[in-house]
């Protein structure tokens, strides 16, 4: 329970890299024969990172569908199949999200990102391999300092790297070609779900006509419409430790909505369009 229990609090990994975590727990608890510990923990997700729909979305298709097989001595190695099935399905999602990136790359640029994100880590280190990256600009992304270990691992492959903090955002959007984030998830009534900041970033983007391309896989996109999704606000004490004499409210909330009209083209592994096209994107089953 303790390995669930950690997913749920887990307030800097993004929804790919949490459902990567969760189908690698139950993978090994349904080797170890212990499907009442995976139901447990599954139950129990579902109380937790409300903001984060395609995790929610896995969860339910584990409930449904790998739950029965698992509960089956004789189709322990069907649910095994069944895990491995949706292990790869985000794998390739994510190497061709990579490979359709490199698409819109003409020539070696300057780009800036936000927080972190698996699908755009894995699609910089491509484009670094590549040799269409010049230089990176990583925001910090407060209160957690996620883009601080995005920047550490960019840096760490070779890839010419600076760390920023969040305001800076206006004068860095201005010194790039371009500027990748991910998503927690594109809501039905057309609304980008990430980490808080995106809305001024996606409004620095237009106002300077830099291109701000969504690297997501079609998971991402919900049927749920933008109030239907929580954002939930989390500790005081991540911003600030207050005093006796602080009389006021701290705000910390960890995602923004942003329309997707700001948004230049999504790009997932079903290809690549502009926010009034994005029906070809959406798979037919998550």
């Amino acid at each position: 329970m303790q390995q669930f229990h950690e997913l749920a609090h887990d307030s800097t990994s993004g929804a790919t890299e949490l459902i990567q975590r969760m189908l690698g727990i139950v993978e090994s608890l349904v080797l170890a024969g212990e499907v009442g510990r995976i139901e447990e923990g599954l139950a129990y997700l579902q109380s937790y990172q409300l903001s984060m729909p395609s995790l929610h979305a896995v969860v339910n298709t584990l409930q449904r569908d790998l739950l029965p097989l698992a509960r089956n001595p004789k189709k322990v190695t069907d649910a095994l199949e069944f895990i491995a099935s949706l292990q790869q399905i985000l794998d390739d999602s994510e190497k061709t999200i990579a490979r359709n990136f490199l698409k819109v790359l003409q020539e070696p640029v300057k780009v800036l990102t936000f927080s972190r994100s698996s699908t755009v880590v894995g699609a910089l280190r491509n484009a670094h391999e590549a040799g269409k990256i010049l230089h990176l600009y990583v925001l910090e992304s407060r209160p957690l300092l996620e883009g601080v270990k995005t920047v550490r691992d960019c840096a760490s492959w070779g890839i010419p790297c600076s760390l920023a903090v969040d305001a800076a955002v206006g004068e860095l959007v201005q010194q790039v070609d371009c500027v990748i984030i991910g998503a927690d998830g594109i809501s039905s009534d057309s609304f980008l779900l990430n980490k808080t900041g995106t809305l001024p970033l996606a409004v620095c983007c237009r106002e300077f006509e830099v291109p701000l391309y969504v690297l997501t896989d079609s998971l991402k996109f919900s049927p749920l419409q933008k109030d239907e999704i929580p954002l939930e606000e989390h500790p005081e004490s991540e911003v600030i430790e207050k005093t006796g004499d602080d009389m006021f409210k701290v705000i910390n909330v960890y995602f923004d909505w942003t329309p997707i009209s700001l948004v230049s083209r999504f790009i997932t592994e079903n290809g690549i369009a502009a926010p009034d096209a994005i029906d070809k994107l959406i798979a037919v089953e998550t």
